[in-house]
């Protein structure tokens, strides 16, 4: 089974817990609250985004295809994460800073 299949899997049992909270800093300021089940719907969203781009599994290759990714730590940050495991990509961030 893929891996990210039974997070998949996870989060949807668990949708409706706070997964992240974003702006949530020191300074204690109201941030945005995404719950598990926002968090899947998400990765689900950008996983067919993925593959709308032609991405996809190798037959016989030993590592998927790479999807690079700039991204601010966050929600959208782990949901293209978890798309590219979806689609059995190697998720490559790329730093910011």
């Amino acid at each position: 089974m893929n891996a990210a299949v039974a997070l998949l899997g996870d989060l949807e049992a668990n949708s409706s817990r706070v997964a992240i909270e974003e702006g949530c800093g020191i300074s204690g300021g109201g941030g945005e609250a995404w719950t598990y089940g926002e968090i899947r719907q998400l990765s689900l969203v950008y996983a067919d985004a993925i593959s709308s781009l032609g991405v996809k599994e190798e037959p016989g290759a030993e590592l998927g295809p790479r999807v690079g990714f700039l991204l601010d730590p966050g929600a959208e940050y782990v949901s293209v994460l978890l798309a590219c495991w979806w689609r059995k990509s190697v998720a490559f961030p790329i730093g910011n800073g």
